[in-house]
């Protein structure tokens, strides 16, 4: 699924980033590179904000560019569930992790960028993901991963999340 950003969001995102990569220099963060690239971390920064924002505009879900801190493994919410949602640059086949024990959220999902879009890739449980994953090396050492082929769609992930949506109003309206 494409998504692309409007000029608003893109701005957003921007002035988020900054924020994001000032906080994490003052704090003496550095940014994780698993994936080979050579990027700066404002760069860095800002993909990942922008995936975030496609993902959040894809399944409806409430999210704001400005939390700002370390996320503890989750990006966003549907209901009870944590997702994380990790974007990559152009050519990136795979879902990463620096390891096993990062993986914290309940689904995680692949985003790339696409020129001055964001594609979002697909998902996976952690479950599956643990169940499915190799150990490979793309220049900063082993780091767990699941190629892109072994993605949901993310139109599953949506179906999903709206019924438990729905399932849960649906409760709360037989209460009364």
């Amino acid at each position: 699924m494409i998504v692309p950003l409007t000029p608003e969001e893109k701005s957003q995102c921007l002035q988020a980033g900054n924020m994001r990569w000032q906080l994490g220099r003052a704090s003496q963060l550095v940014n994780k590179r698993i994936d080979g690239t050579k990027r700066d971390d404002l760069e860095i920064e800002y993909l990942g904000i922008k995936g975030e924002c496609a993902v959040s505009k894809a399944l409806d879900l409430s999210w704001s560019p400005f939390h700002l801190g370390t996320d503890g493994g989750a990006d966003m919410w549907s209901g009870k569930h944590s997702i994380d949602v990790k974007t990559a640059f152009k050519n990136a086949n795979y879902l990463l992790f620096r390891n096993i024990k990062s993986f914290k959220a309940d689904i995680a999902i692949l985003c790339k960028e696409l020129d001055d879009l964001i594609e979002i890739v697909g998902w996976v449980a952690r479950a599956e993901f643990i169940a499915e994953h190799k150990m490979i090396d793309l220049g900063y050492g082993q780091v767990a991963a699941l190629h892109k082929d072994n993605l949901k769609e993310i139109g599953l992930l949506w179906k999903m999340l709206t019924q438990k949506k729905l399932n849960a109003a649906m409760e709360g309206l037989q209460s009364y």
